[in-house]
């Protein structure tokens, strides 16, 4: 499914403008999120978004998960956001091998509007995808 077609209208309403932010990079698409704590959907829980590469990893998809790493680094986003950008990973041989893994981004502190409206500036001044991938 391309992010175009996900059914945003079923999403919680406070991850969604963060959810679009992301899907906006090449080869990247969500599959999973929770506003968590925003407007006390589930409290003491962080919100949370889940992505993976889409359909497939490839260059453009690798760009884009190396820049969401550096642009979620500790110290690297705004003071009152305190986010983690992780991996996580299901034993492949009891999963489907090649789709197993997703990435993360949670929120304890702060509003995923303002981590989606963060990472839109960082992308529009930063954000590049060679035009050619390396070789080796």
């Amino acid at each position: 499914m391309t992010s175009s077609k996900l059914p945003y209208h079923l999403f919680d309403p406070a991850v969604v403008s963060l959810c679009k932010a992301v899907n906006e990079f090449p080869g990247l698409c969500t599959i999973d999120s929770c506003q968590g704590f925003i407007d006390d959907h589930k409290n003491d829980t962080p919100w949370l978004i889940c992505l993976q590469p889409h359909p497939q990893i490839t260059f453009a998809g690798y760009c884009s998960i190396e820049f969401l790493a550096w642009a979620l680094l500790p110290g690297t986003t705004p003071p009152e956001l305190k986010v983690a950008f992780g991996l996580h990973a299901y034993a492949p041989h009891h999963n489907t091998p090649g789709r197993a893994a997703y990435f993360w981004i949670e929120g304890e502190q702060g509003h995923p509007d303002q981590l989606a409206e963060y990472i839109r500036e960082l992308r529009s001044a930063h954000f590049r995808v060679p035009a050619h991938s390396p070789s080796g």
